[in-house]
């Protein structure tokens, strides 16, 4: 299992460089200014599109349905794997020890749901309407918290695995 946890944060770290390569053109879309957490709305968003159709549908394909959904199955693998490993090097009870990948599938069910979202937006702007908008920003802000709590657990399971093993 050791393998498979550095393969996947080494893949998350890979897959993390190549949006970038793939955006030029579009500054906003180089920012992934929409899964940030930055406030839009439903006219700001739908003007964007219109305004910018081809970056649109180049941030909907490779970008969310290609990179990040690879970039979330990575990362997410690597948080599920590290934080098991370590729990399980901490000596933590087996039932226990499984209740670590909670977080990091909620980061991954979080940002897949953002990302499909998103993608159904930049593809078909007349599903973009006001309750949308803020259903996806709340997702947002899940996936943002729920990533930064896995990683902040993996990092204190193998901190601990480490000084206590």
């Amino acid at each position: 299992m050791i393998y498979w946890t550095i393969f996947f944060g080494a893949a998350a770290s890979l897959v993390s460089f190549l949006p970038g390569m793939f955006a030029k053109g579009s500054t906003e879309v180089e920012l992934r200014f929409l899964e940030r957490g930055n406030a839009f709305s439903a006219e700001t968003l739908a003007s964007w599109i219109s305004a910018n159709p081809e970056a649109a549908r180049a941030y909907a394909f490779p970008i969310l349905l290609g990179f990040d959904l690879l970039f979330l199955l990575c990362l997410g693998c690597f948080l599920s794997l590290g934080s098991l490993l370590a729990a399980g090097a901490a000596q933590w009870p087996g039932a226990l020890q499984w209740a670590v990948v909670i977080l990091p599938i909620v980061f991954m069910m979080a940002d897949a749901t953002e990302d499909l979202t998103l993608a159904r937006f930049l593809l078909t702007p007349e599903t973009i309407d006001a309750a949308a908008v803020a259903f996806v920003q709340k997702v947002t802000q899940v996936k943002i918290y729920a990533c930064g709590a896995a990683m902040a657990q993996t990092a204190a399971l193998s901190f601990y695995a480490a000084l206590f093993k």
